[in-house]
């Protein structure tokens, strides 16, 4: 992990006793952690209105590098 802290599945945030380990709320620990980071996201046939301001048609700074069916560009879609 980047920060440099230890991931195991002892770890979480939970707090202390009585507070939980149910790995719906932690972001830290095995499995839970690399969930978060691999959870899927499917945009298709989303209005550009609702979309990350990254993900529409338009490059919102015209310099952003985009990967767009293997090819990267600065362009807009």
């Amino acid at each position: 992990m980047p920060t440099g802290v230890a991931v195991s599945p002892a770890m979480h945030h939970g707090g202390p006793y009585p507070a939980t380990n149910h790995p719906g709320f932690t972001s830290v620990g095995i499995p839970t952690s690399f969930l978060r980071f691999a959870a899927r996201h499917c945009y298709d046939n989303v209005s550009d209105e609702y979309l990350p301001e990254e993900l529409r048609a338009k490059n919102p700074t015209g310099r952003m590098w985009r990967l767009v069916d293997g090819t990267w560009t600065t362009e807009d879609i």
